[in-house]
């Protein structure tokens, strides 16, 4: 009898219904399931066990801190949905950059040993280019954020309870424009709107664009 070292496909098949907690291949046979009834079983817990993988893992990655970790396998996350031209994709590509904790700010290139300091390249202010600095914080581009930033506090209805946070709290403000599905936003302003997603992507993809604008003509 073979080992559960060998290559063998009888073996590799044990081995993945035991990973997907699905019964013995002696007793499949015994149990007569219905075609229907196997493909539901197995469908459901490969589901649940790579939801179950994927939120231990975001939970242990720091640079997922922003992201909503909290989804349902059919659905995509909400900042994923209704992508339709060429430029939908372009300004969800740039958001979630910054959701993975992998856009290159100047601090993490830093961190790499790719720049000499962590410094913001395009303005005076001496500060650490994070992404908070870079969303909320960067003077170089003050006339572009507060314009943006208008245009979101337009779509959001005042009468909330807590929505004064966006005004008062910087790191709520910037959970919100990164995403504003995540828990920590909905706990205490519940509101899930396409319009704010899609403005919130535009805000991230016009300061990308002008920050790396300013770099070129400072080359």
């Amino acid at each position: 009898m073979k080992d559960n070292k060998s290559y063998s496909w009888v073996v590799f098949t044990r081995y993945l219904l035991r990973k997907y907690d699905l019964p013995d291949p002696i007793n499949i046979l015994s149990l007569s399931l219905s075609k229907l009834h196997w493909k539901k079983m197995v469908k459901q817990n490969v589901q649940r066990i790579w939801c179950q993988s994927i939120e231990i893992e975001a939970i242990e990655k720091s640079t997922l801190s922003f992201c909503n970790i909290d989804f349902h396998p059919q659905s995509p996350h909400h900042s994923l949905q209704n992508l339709h031209t060429k430029f939908d994709i372009k300004r969800a590509n740039i958001k979630w950059k910054i959701l993975t904790g992998t856009y290159s700010t100047q601090s993490r290139r830093f961190t790499y040993k790719q720049v000499p300091s962590p410094n913001c390249p395009i303005c005076t202010d001496n500060q650490k280019e994070d992404v908070k600095h870079m969303i909320l914080e960067c003077t170089a581009m003050t006339e572009e954020r507060n314009y943006h930033l208008q245009l979101i506090f337009n779509l959001i209805p005042h009468v909330l309870a807590n929505v004064n946070l966006l005004y008062s709290d910087t790191s709520f403000l910037l959970q919100f424009i990164i995403d504003h599905s995540h828990p920590l936003i909905q706990e205490k302003i519940p509101i899930l709107s396409e319009e704010i997603e899609r403005s919130t992507q535009l805000m991230i993809y016009s300061l990308h664009q002008s920050r790396v604008n300013k770099i070129a003509m400072a080359l």
